[in-house]
């Protein structure tokens, strides 16, 4: 079987561009046999934008809603073949994290971008930066190699993340002269980049307004679409900036709108005729801007009503109390799993726990 693991920081409701670039592909890999999947809450790198008493309340609200828009979604509990934890249920990873840290150059810490981008916000509004973002990526690390992940699905932005945990198994499987780490991979084709409602970057916390989350009632997400900034990508990266709406019937630019590039992101099945139409109805000016809106917000209702019907369901009974027994369960079996690679490492590099072994 192939290990399949991959993590959401629970620093906010899920959205819509969790759902579309993580979370039904994490329902797609599960349905696999062949597949070993460990979809992980990563609360200890919550941590490392601001901890609080506020943010810690927050935090835990966050984790038992990321489950049950989990089992929204389609994730099944049940599944020999999945496991739904919190990253803290397994204190070894930590452990692990300051093992590999040790072989671990720091000068490829200070050259990792996400780094020096966290680093400069935070330093531009005045903020002073934790050593934890500096170390997120050996966490990171840790949380891919403890399980000996095989394939690691992530976003354009965490790849180099994955590079530097590739590159760290190599280190340390060469140092101590074995094949102990297997070298973990990306997958192809994963990680789409959905741009937000307004602002200039993807979906997310920073911009809730711009942001259509998994839990938003109909009117909500009507409300939200018809009040979306038209975009212009400022380069291919599709790096998004402002320009003003085409007037009346004027033709317009649809690989360079916003609504288009959600209109596109919605669309579940590749030769859907119906973005040909807007496509064309956009450049001819015979598809109005307010129109295209309201079929956007149409079309996110009815990718999203299913999952707001089956949530609604798990309130109703005993979602929350369920989440929690999930949590739980399952943070024992994952801890079960990666504890004994982590003593084995442990062992490797001279600092084993010399507990007992049960029944000596």
């Amino acid at each position: 079987m192939k290990r399949i693991l991959s993590g959401i920081r629970p620093t906010g409701k899920l959205h819509l561009g969790n759902y579309l670039g993580a979370v039904r592909h994490f329902v797609d890999l599960s349905r696999d046999p062949e597949n070993d999947c460990l979809f992980f809450i990563a609360n200890l790198h919550g941590l490392t934008t601001g901890a609080s008493c506020e943010a810690a309340m927050e935090m835990k609200e966050d984790i038992i809603g990321i489950v049950l828009d989990y089992l929204a979604a389609g994730l099944d509990p049940e599944a020999s073949n999945v496991l739904i934890y919190a990253q803290s249920s397994v204190p070894e990873i930590t452990e692990l994290t300051w093992i590999l840290s040790c072989v671990t150059p720091l000068s490829e810490l200070l050259g990792m971008h996400h780094f020096a981008d966290k680093r400069d916000k935070l330093s531009g509004a005045g903020e002073s930066v934790n050593a934890g973002l500096l170390v997120y990526p050996v966490l990171m690390s840790a949380d891919i190699l403890g399980p000996c992940a095989n394939i690691v699905p992530v976003g354009d932005d965490q790849r180099e993340h994955v590079e530097l945990a590739r590159r760290t198994a190599r280190r340390f499987n060469d140092r101590f002269e074995k094949d102990f780490f297997p070298i973990p991979d990306t997958m192809e084709g994963e990680g789409i980049r959905v741009p937000g409602l307004k602002g200039s970057g993807k979906m997310g916390k920073s911009e809730p307004k711009g942001t259509v989350n998994l839990t938003d009632s109909v009117e909500q997400v009507n409300h939200k679409v018809m009040k979306a900034d038209k975009m212009l990508p400022a380069n291919p990266s599709s790096v998004l900036s402002p320009v003003e709406p085409r007037i009346g019937e004027a033709p317009g630019i649809p690989d360079i709108c916003r609504v288009f590039h959600l209109h596109d992101h919605v669309t579940l099945v590749a030769d859907d005729p119906v973005i040909g139409r807007i496509h064309s109805g956009c450049e001819t000016g015979t598809l109005r801007c307010g129109d295209c809106k309201i079929l956007l917000a149409q079309r996110m209702n009815a990718l999203l009503e299913p999952i707001r019907e089956r949530r609604t369901e798990l309130l109703a009974s005993r979602g929350r109390d369920l989440a929690m027994e999930i949590l739980v369960e399952h943070g024992r079996r994952a801890r079960a799993l990666i504890a004994p690679t982590v003593e084995k490492v442990k062992d490797l590099v001279g600092v084993p726990s010399y507990r007992r072994k049960e029944g000596a």
